[in-house]
């Protein structure tokens, strides 16, 4: 009888796991299974029993890959022409995945690549691994070079259906992915690689990335050559074709990482490479992959990474912008550090972070500091040549190209997203090196005046990066993190919360695992509780020695080994090291040697190896500035040489770290003592991280702004408009900046600029800056509206008028500079300077210059309506939001008032629009005694005035001291003159007949004291005459509305007064005497014969004069002329 077939499973075993021997029954019909005597079953078991008891990598030697050899040998051993392999029946039914035989055999190689890596080949192994892959190493060479000459549209012109020419791509991808792992196979013999292998496996890359751009372009991208019907395939086989590819260029990534290839070989995959970023169409895992290989070439070549930067920046013009671009950012999630990254800038920051790698020393390996030194040339050489060929590629050769200049500023939109995140410090460095240079760009003198847009487009840039940079800057000012000291007890640190505190015991903790004897390592070793009341078992007691080695911990050390920790909690990829140079996951000391260097390992660009290196080599240069720099002070002090110089505590730090293991092994235990892998949340990381970058800024921020300052008295109106925007930008994200004395003199002087778009752009940033002020003093303002408090309610006005001391103050310093504008040419310029005047007289209502500029204001009233509503808006806030004026507040009323008289009749009736105003006003506040009673205040403030300026002007002197709502005793800066003195008089009588027309009930109380005045001697002044006039008007205006006539006044003294005025007064002066008089005797004496006897008198004189006027032919003297027309105003 036949015995049973025994064979492995078809299906692949589980990664680490054996195959498993299974019967199979030769009955075609698969009925039921034929008896196996029980020998054969022993024998069986004890045959699976014998295989379970090897290494895992012997029953992978000895059954499996012998046996995936085989079966792949069977199917395309034979292959020798393009045309055979094109007609295999099974490549037309696999377009779904590459075929079964290499996917087979590529995934017991990968299960070899990862035993390799975790265990040494004996002798013994490696010489069977090159006895199974040495047999299939030809047919792998014939697949990669026939799929590497394959042409798609010749294919399809001789017939060849699509799906066979699809499956041929993908299985000369799957086994150019074969060879690649077990090429990057630890421990693998050296006679399985071959050159003539790898250069196929760079040909068939190519072809399938030539197969791959068509694709991925939509069709009104596609060349006309290519027309869809030579594109026969499905979007699915499109994204089938993309994820093989991407699978190559990873196992290519890790080839790399562990052999040489020929530098035109390298030139190939970097050119292919580079050209998926430039697709039209994204795919992300193509792009990553990618990526990997860029970055890996990158790393370990350095010869060609000035080669691979002009081969990006000779492209960089063809990428997109604006809404296309948004469709390239990678899928990521906020909290992501990728979040907001395209991938062609995700890239360059790859490359760029990649520069520093300890790639020559082992892992762990105890570093000088020179050493790390001379790793921060190459970083920043690179980091200058890609800023400075953007430049050049985006702005210099393509001054005028828009979307060039579009590409550039979505890049420095992205760096500035990412810059202060931990895991991209490249970020932070090219937009260091990008300020550098637009700096330098804009101070250069020689430049023409073509260059006008350049430098335009620069500084536009280069005001983005700062403005971002400041923002950074205020908001890390307002939550500084300083760590408590050392010597501060317990009690007083949990006072003020004990994050400090915690942070320093977790950076102790962290310290230990570098397995590094630093200044603090006997301090770390006494911290035992970990919990969020962390101690110092030692306490007080601690020895002299201890408390020194903590005091060397300072808040950036804290803040750095902080950083380092979260690196590596965010670490997703595993480095593959070397057997020899594995740390164990328990030892955190130095027992463990590295005996390889890092190049002997591979990892991935995602790896925080790079990150980290990078951070370390940046701030070894800043450290080593920093104590050059205090070295020469302390030389210069003592006159004399020393030997060479000590490393500081920072530079002995950032040498013991460069080489730190716990980046590459789980040597951190204490991330699992609290029964979470999460410690430190990346709100504090990031928070630490920003003040520790956001300080080393500052320098560079001041040369920045002076740029900026420059520009702003630049010959060009254009650069100048640019720069007082930036300022402006700037100014209202610190107010701070305003106060510098450069800002303040620029501003000052592009007030006066000029040109229109320079000032409108000044005096917008005036008004910035006071919008954000009133807003928030307008929030207040609206609580204590809700609150209905009395206090509160009296402080309603000072809340609106406030705008901080910021505002307040660059108000005073710019109003008279403003006051210059309201009369501008430009429409919007008197629009802002109006805003800005308005915020002026609400800020200072004490201010001497308040009138002036109130009557400005009014001026300017007249140019619109909403101007109009800003205008009579201000001067409700500034007079009438207290029931109790104040006597400063009457005088600038009074003025004003007497101004609006002589103004364009679209002015109206300013006090009566006013008090309606404060009518509907008052109504709606809390406690107010009533408008009758603030009408009444007004009225006696404003005669109470008027009587005391008399009674000074009689006494020969003005007022010195005036007296202010609060009771408090103010000085005039200067005396009235007799001019102003006789102005402010008529103003305030005209502001009373102004408040007699509009309230007269409110004035009856004040009619005696005014009657004084129409008292007037025979050689009375012409002031004193019109005072009697204004007296009389008032009267006219106020007696139609008299009630109680007792007591009102003397009107037996009124009337003799009237009528010497009618005797005495000029012709006008006359009217109003006869009008006084007539309301009089109507409405309070009732005397009829003051007034019968001026008309027995007026009627016959006109009668005579116009009877003599007709005899003489229409003419008559002057004298008669004069005596008529006196007569016609007592008839009138």
């Amino acid at each position: 009888r036949r015995l049973p077939q025994v064979t492995p499973d078809r299906a692949m075993a589980p990664k680490g796991l054996p195959v498993r021997l299974s019967r199979k029954t030769s009955d075609p019909s698969g009925a039921r299974e034929t008896a196996v005597p029980v020998a054969v079953r022993q024998a069986a078991a004890a045959t699976q029993q014998a295989i379970d008891s090897r290494p895992e990598v012997d029953r992978l030697l000895s059954e499996t890959l012998p046996n995936e050899v085989d079966r792949f040998l069977i199917a395309y051993g034979k292959l020798r022409k393009t045309d055979d392999l094109l007609k295999l029946p099974s490549l037309s039914k696999t377009t779904d995945g590459p075929p079964e035989k290499a996917r087979n055999l590529a995934l017991a190689t990968q299960h070899l690549r990862d035993l390799s890596w975790r265990t040494h080949f004996q002798d013994e192994q490696s010489e069977k691994v090159a006895e199974i892959f040495g047999k299939a190493l030809g047919t792998v060479q014939t697949l990669v070079t026939l799929v590497g000459g394959l042409d798609l549209q010749a294919s399809l012109g001789r017939g060849v259906p699509p799906a066979a020419y699809l499956g041929a791509t993908l299985l000369g991808l799957e086994v150019s992915k074969l060879y690649c792992v077990l090429a990057s196979s630890f421990g693998i013999p050296a006679g399985l690689v071959v050159e003539e292998i790898s250069l196929g496996i760079v040909h068939c890359l190519k072809q399938s990335i030539r197969l791959i751009t068509p694709l991925l372009s939509p069709e009104s991208d596609r060349s006309k050559k290519v027309s869809t019907s030579e594109l026969p395939f499905s979007q699915d086989q499109a994204t089938t074709v993309c994820n093989s590819t991407a699978d190559l260029m990873q196992a290519l990534h890790e080839f790399l990482s562990r052999h040489k290839l020929g530098e035109d070989q390298l030139h190939q995959l970097v050119h292919a490479a580079l050209s998926i970023f430039f697709l039209a169409e994204p795919h992300f895992r193509l792009c990553a992959a990618a990526e990997e290989v860029l970055v890996t070439i990158f790393a370990r070549t350095e010869a060609l990474r000035p080669s691979i930067l002009q081969e990006f920046l000779v492209r960089v013009p063809r990428l997109p912008s604006g809404k296309r671009a948004k469709k390239f950012q990678i899928p990521a999630s906020e909290d992501s550090a990728d979040f907001g990254l395209s991938t062609w800038t995700h890239l360059l920051l790859r490359l760029g972070q990649s520069t520093c790698l300890p790639l020559k020393e082992p892992i762990g390996a105890n570093v000088d500091f020179e050493t790390v030194l001379e790793r921060r040339p190459a970083a920043q050489s690179v980091i200058t040549q890609l800023t400075g060929g953007l430049l050049q590629r985006l702005v210099f050769t393509r001054s005028k190209d828009e979307e060039a200049r579009a590409i550039l500023e979505d890049l420095a939109n992205e760096l500035m997203a990412v810059a202060f995140k931990p895991m991209w410090p490249g970020a932070f460095a090219m937009l260091r090196s990008f300020i550098q240079q637009l700096v330098g760009l804009l101070q250069e003198k020689k430049r023409e005046a073509g260059d006008v847009v350049v430098r335009e487009f620069a500084l536009k840039v280069l005001s983005r990066i700062l403005l971002r940079l400041w923002q950074t800057s205020v908001e890390v000012a307002k939550d500084f993190e300083e760590l408590p000291q050392w010597t501060e007890s317990l009690e007083a640190v949990d006072q003020d919360g004990p994050t400090g505190r915690l942070l320093q015991h977790i950076a102790l903790r962290i310290s230990l695992e570098d397995g590094r004897d630093m200044p603090w390592t006997d301090a770390a070793r006494a911290v035992e509780a970990w919990d969020a009341n962390l101690y110092l078992a030692k306490g007080s007691s601690a020895n002299d020695a201890q408390t020194a080695g903590l005091g060397k911990l300072s808040d950036d050390i804290v803040f750095r080994y902080i950083t380092m920790a979260f690196l590596t909690d965010e670490c997703t990829v595993q480095v593959l090291c070397p057997p020899s140079v594995q740390l164990g996951s328990s030892s955190a000391s130095s027992s463990s040697v590295a005996t390889s260097s890092l190049a002997a390992a591979v990892f991935g660009a995602t790896h925080p190896l790079h990150t980290w290196s990078f951070l370390v080599c940046d701030w070894a240069e800043a450290a080593a500035a920093e104590e050059a720099e205090a070295g020469e002070e302390v030389k210069g002090r003592k006159g004399k040489e020393g030997s060479k110089r000590a490393l500081s505590t920072m530079e002995l730090f950032l040498a013991s770290t460069y080489c730190s293991p716990t980046l590459v092994t789980e040597t951190a235990t204490w991330r699992r003592d609290s029964g979470g892998r999460r410690i430190l949340m990346p709100y504090i990381v990031y928070k630490a991280y920003r003040q520790m970058r956001s300080v080393e800024l500052d320098m560079l921020r001041k040369a920045a702004l002076d740029c900026i300052i420059m520009q702003a008295n630049s010959a060009q109106a254009s650069l100048r408009k640019t720069a007082m925007r930036a300022l402006s930008d700037l100014v209202d994200t610190d107010l701070a900046v305003l106060s510098l004395r450069p800002v303040e003199e620029t501003v000052d002087m592009r007030l006066r600029d000029e040109s229109s778009w320079v000032r409108q752009v000044s005096l917008d940033l005036l008004g910035r800056i006071l919008e954000g002020s009133l807003a928030e003093g307008g929030q207040a303002l609206a609580e204590a509206a809700a609150s209905k408090d009395d206090d509160e309610a009296l402080a309603l006005a000072r809340l609106e008028r406030g705008g901080g001391s910021s505002a307040s103050a660059m108000l005073l310093r710019f109003h008279r500079t403003v006051r210059g504008r309201i009369n501008d040419t430009a429409v919007i310029v008197r629009r802002q300077a109006t805003k800005i005047l308005s915020a002026f007289v609400l800020n200072h209502p004490d201010h001497p210059d308040v009138v002036a500029v109130t009557l400005d204001l009014l001026r300017r009233s007249v140019d619109s309506e909403a101007l109009k509503n800003l205008v009579f808006g201000t001067f409700e806030l500034l007079w009438f939001m207290d029931d109790e004026p104040t006597p400063q507040a009457a005088r600038q009323l009074s003025r004003v008032v007497d101004a609006s008289k002589s103004m364009p009749a679209s002015v109206g009736d300013l006090l009566h629009e006013l008090l309606r105003r404060f009518k509907t006003t008052i109504g709606s506040r809390k406690n107010s005694k009533g408008y009758e009673f603030a009408i009444r205040r007004w009225t006696t403030l404003i005669l109470n005035e008027f009587v005391q300026m008399k009674c000074d002007q009689g006494q020969g002197g003005s007022r010195k001291r005036t007296k202010t709502a609060k009771g408090v005793a103010k000085a005039e800066p200067e005396e009235e003159t007799l001019e102003e003195q006789w102005l402010m008089r008529r103003s305030l009588l005209s502001t009373l007949e102004a408040f007699a027309a509009a309230q007269p009930k409110d004035l009856l109380p004040h009619l005696r004291p005014l009657t004084i005045y129409l008292a007037l001697e025979d050689k009375s002044s012409a002031e004193e005459q019109w005072v009697a006039i204004k007296i009389c008007r008032i009267l006219s205006s106020v007696l139609p509305y008299v009630a109680e006539r007792r007591g009102l006044m003397d009107h037996r003294q009124v009337q003799q007064d009237l009528q010497a005025l009618i005797r005495n007064q000029p012709s006008g002066g006359v009217h109003e005497a006869v009008r006084c008089l007539c309301l009089v005797v109507k409405y309070v004496t009732g005397d009829l014969p003051q007034i019968v006897s001026h008309l027995n008198i007026a009627v016959p004189s006109v009668t005579k004069l116009c009877t003599m006027a007709e005899q003489n032919g229409g003419k008559s003297d002057r004298i008669h002329e004069m005596y008529m027309s006196r007569q016609a105003w007592v008839l009138a």
